[in-house]
């Protein structure tokens, strides 16, 4: 990441670039959204009958099951 900042120094402007190798872990959806998409998928019915399966609440939120997977480990990254 570089930052940059300008700074008004006796008259004059000077640049500062600050070169960072941090890096910058993404925000995931948290543990609650986590624990409440589970609680709730597992006591869906489906139209069989059985409990909803991630490839079910996918189709019914036209995503991928992928993303409900990542939704239900607390990795996925809200938009």
């Amino acid at each position: 990441m570089i930052r940059i900042e300008i700074l008004h120094v006796r008259g004059s402007l000077i640049t500062k670039v600050d070169h960072s190798d941090d890096t910058v872990k993404p925000k995931t959806v948290g543990v609650q959204v986590r624990q409440i998409i589970f609680k709730a998928r597992s006591e869906a019915k489906n139209d069989k009958g059985t409990t909803l399966t991630q490839k079910n609440l996918a189709a019914k939120c036209n995503t991928t099951p992928a993303i409900i997977a990542d939704f239900e480990r607390g990795t996925a990254t809200p938009d």
